[in-house]
């Protein structure tokens, strides 16, 4: 079939987890020669050199802005003149509603923007609102990450649970095969620390990644305490993160290392002594799956969908106890302990592929053809 991929920043130096969906969703699309796929984003700076071979990226006349304001009290412009052939569109997150006379397929990721409106600017939560209306009244189908934010789709957006499927988050290739151990050493070094002397978090910093309760945890351990290599951008939070560290006098064992390529991910990962993700809310949780990918045991927070993509194979702690967290740690401290559970994340995550989720993602799209794919 012919499929039209809207992605919100294909161009962006620094994806995010949706970002990345798009992005994976691709290129396990392109590596099925039977369909045929081309990106659709409003105008960027940026270009967007990640595309795979035979794809190609068009950009919607007129200012990101102005097109996105046109979306969502308009429904105009469409954008079936910038589809070709395209017998269906895929919309990767619900940014802006985006109109089009073709059928329509939305990937809801989570609903947090209704959960915690606190965590958005009034813009984002403005466009989410009138997108989660169009899959809710307008979409063929619509895909969810994990089966809690299905629900929260039914319960808060009022989208038929009929027309819900949830299709799971994949592991990229880099995170499933072996991480040499001279990379594994390069990029300690490059962050001041050695191969299993640190822990990491992973993600942008701000209020919803709850990084706090994992420094409160590191100053309970007292000697014992691994580095912290935090990997991700400053968000709104970040300095009281910050001033948190340095309150504590932590601030020669926390590491503030910025957004950390995909590139660099896999050996950060596989040298950490475990990753935390004591996120408030998650609709998926990627980095704690592809940590457990590379054999990184795994601390998450007891929220969201956390527990639900990550079952079993990860600690579970409460989100706001501080000495849950410190109390995990210590568990992993013990090489047997930590050696289970690297083992249990590594086939868990293993089972998490983007072919996967390419395949249910287009058994959607046939349904929702009503067959005709």
């Amino acid at each position: 079939m012919n499929i039209a991929v809207v992605a919100h920043r294909p161009g962006t130096r620094t994806p995010t987890g949706i970002d990345r969906y798009a992005r994976e969703l691709v290129r396990a699309f392109a590596d099925r020669t039977s369909h045929a796929v081309e990106v659709v984003s409003t105008a960027e700076r940026d270009i967007a050199d990640w595309l795979p071979p035979g794809v190609r990226l068009r950009h919607l006349r007129g200012p990101r802005k102005l097109v996105h304001l046109g979306w969502s009290l308009l429904g105009r412009p469409r954008i079936d003149g910038q589809i070709g052939d395209a017998e269906i569109v895929h919309v990767t997150a619900p940014t802006f509603p985006v109109p089009t006379s073709q059928p329509v397929v939305y990937t809801v990721h989570d609903l947090l923007p209704r959960t915690h409106p606190e965590w958005f600017g009034r813009v984002h939560r403005w466009g989410f609102d009138r997108a989660l209306a169009d899959a809710r009244d307008r979409a063929a189908a619509v895909i969810a990450d994990s089966a809690t934010t299905a629900r929260l789709a039914v319960e808060i957006a009022g989208i038929e649970e009929r027309r819900i499927t949830v299709v799971p988050l994949g592991v990229a290739p880099q995170f499933l095969e072996p991480v040499d151990a001279t990379d594994i050493d390069r990029i300690a070094a490059a962050h001041g620390v050695s191969p299993q002397s640190y822990v990491v978090c992973v993600g942008q910093v701000n209020d919803r990644k709850n990084l706090g309760v994992v420094v409160d945890a590191l100053a309970r351990l007292g000697d014992a305490r691994p580095h912290l290599v935090v990997a991700g951008p400053d968000g709104a939070g970040a300095g009281r993160v910050r001033a948190r560290v340095d309150e504590l006098g932590l601030g020669s064992c926390v590491r503030f290392a910025g957004f950390v390529p995909d590139r660099e991910l896999p050996a950060l990962l596989a040298g950490a002594r475990a990753l935390l993700h004591p996120s408030l809310g998650e609709g998926f949780g990627l980095p704690p799956l592809e940590a457990m990918a590379v054999g990184t045991p795994v601390i998450v927070a007891d929220r969201a969908a956390l527990p639900d993509a990550l079952g079993t194979a990860a600690l579970i702690a409460p989100a706001d106890d501080a000495d849950a967290w410190a109390e995990a740690l210590s568990l992993l401290a013990d090489r047997d302990t930590a050696a289970v559970r690297a083992n249990d994340g590594m086939a868990h995550a293993r089972a998490f592929t983007w072919s996967r989720t390419a395949d249910g993602t287009l058994a959607v799209y046939e349904r929702a053809l009503g067959g005709r794919a």
